[in-house]
């Protein structure tokens, strides 16, 4: 899972709900900029929060299983083109007695 955004997001959707009501209300300029400022940086740190929680949850990446998936895949391929150049017979094994 990509966790990278979260923090971001959170906050741009914060700041621009905070935009939103200060605007409605009709908060001056600088109490705006200064509501917003503290906003942004609270919920700059909330995000990075979710962002520590959710990844300590370790979900496997999609692209490391479709990597491991085709690598298999390709060892399986590799094992089968050796076979079918040997006449498709597999190759008995010899066993030797010592001692006689």
């Amino acid at each position: 899972m990509n966790t990278k955004p979260i923090p971001a997001i959170i906050m741009l959707i914060s700041g621009a709900l905070t935009c939103i009501v200060t605007f409605i209300y009709r908060y001056p300029l600088k109490d705006t900029l200064l509501i917003l400022l503290g906003t942004l940086i609270t919920f700059l740190f909330i995000g990075y929060i979710v962002k520590k929680i959710l990844d300590s949850f370790q979900f496997p990446r999609k692209e490391e299983q479709i990597d491991g998936e085709m690598i298999e895949k390709q060892l399986k391929e590799k094992d089968e083109g050796k076979q079918e150049e040997k006449g498709n017979e597999p190759v008995p094994e010899t066993k030797t007695v010592e001692g006689e």
